[in-house]
């Protein structure tokens, strides 16, 4: 999808009212983060291939699939490395949230990369843009393996 597909989304949606639901500032932000480049999360979501599913480019469609909203909760995906539908969101807890991050979630085959990786790169800058991950977790890994002396095997957190 273009920007331009995205903003004729939009513009069609206004065009039926739903621009004063309250779930439309939601779908709005998850579209931007997306597919809008100048968009300060961009790079965490669409730079990432995270993507909204075709269904949910009509806000229609995400109002129907997600409401009613729960009080003090707000849009996750359960898989964090994929895209929003309705089988891969929830409304959850800041909590939630937190332990569903690229930031807290290193999975062994992602450690196993970092390592072999940063070997050969030096740089958890560099391992981080090739892995999709945060520079934090590439030094983390790689901090408990060197200066703490762990194996691969015992460094989980």
């Amino acid at each position: 999808d273009t920007l331009k597909d995205v903003a004729n989304a939009a513009i069609k949606n206004r065009k039926h009212g739903c621009w004063s639901h309250e779930l439309y500032p939601v779908w709005h932000s998850m579209m931007a983060r997306c597919y809008k480049a100048s968009h300060h999360k961009y790079k965490n979501y669409g730079l990432r291939g995270i993507f909204v599913c075709d269904e949910w480019h009509d806000v229609r469609n995400f109002i129907e699939d997600m409401s009613p909203r729960p009080t003090g909760l707000s849009l996750d995906r359960i898989n964090n490395d994929g895209p929003y539908s309705k089988e891969n969101c929830r409304w959850a807890t800041a909590e939630q949230q937190a332990r569903n991050s690229t930031k807290s979630k290193i999975t062994d085959e992602v450690r196993e990369k970092i390592i072999s990786n940063y070997e050969k790169l030096k740089s958890p800058k560099k391992v981080a843009e090739m892995l999709c991950i945060q520079p934090y977790d590439v030094k983390n890994v790689m901090y408990r393996i060197k200066r703490l002396s762990f194996s691969p095997e015992e460094q989980h957190p």
